[in-house]
């Protein structure tokens, strides 16, 4: 099973955080599975950019503009921020493991946040610790984003909680794995995510 690695990212951080995932667990990665979602379109070096704004709050135009453009052929994508490193061979461990078929079934899952379950904006995935989807989500996405127009205003700042608002409004989706996914030594697959 391929794995997508979408990463979130600013021209900030490309001499930073991007080299460091370089250099540790995104080494034995093959590079052209790794999409770094930046500030300018440099596929050599594995950044796209589509035209949104390089700021924090730009951050969900940025996953717009990814679902908008990108056409990718792989069986899972696995979005996650500039600062979370992955056990990646323990990602692709889980993904194997998984009994679900990636083409046909509508499935995601992360560590669930729940401090806000009880507003209009639910529990969502932390972005930190990534959130893993199926190509059928992903296609599913891309055509629910193909419904936007040009000037559309996500509806949250938050590029986790915007993504989850989304993935909630796909029908017939699977249900996503809780928090334990990650809790789970044996197979948690989000190592840590760097502080400023």
């Amino acid at each position: 099973m391929r794995i997508a690695y979408i990463v979130l990212s600013c021209k900030e951080y490309e001499l930073t955080r991007l080299s460091w995932q370089k250099a540790t667990f995104f080494k034995d990665v093959d590079p052209k599975d790794i999409y770094y979602l930046g500030s300018r379109m440099d596929e050599e070096k594995r950044l796209y950019w589509w035209g949104a704004n390089d700021d924090y709050l730009s951050l969900p135009y940025k996953i717009v503009d990814f679902f908008r453009y990108s056409e990718l052929d792989y069986d899972w994508f696995f979005l996650m921020d500039d600062d979370t490193f992955v056990l990646t061979e323990r990602l692709q461990r889980h993904v194997d493991s998984l009994t679900i078929n990636a083409q046909e079934e509508l499935y995601s899952e992360g560590y669930i946040l729940t401090h806000l379950a009880h507003t209009e904006w639910g529990a969502y995935y932390s972005g930190g610790a990534g959130t893993l989807f199926t190509t059928a989500m992903y296609k599913a996405l891309k055509e629910k984003v193909k419904t936007f127009p040009n000037d559309y205003e996500t509806p949250h700042w938050c590029a986790d909680i915007t993504l989850a608002l989304w993935i909630n409004e796909i029908p017939n989706r699977s249900e996503e794995h809780t928090s334990e996914l990650q809790s789970r030594v044996d197979i948690s697959y989000a190592v840590f995510c760097l502080k400023k």
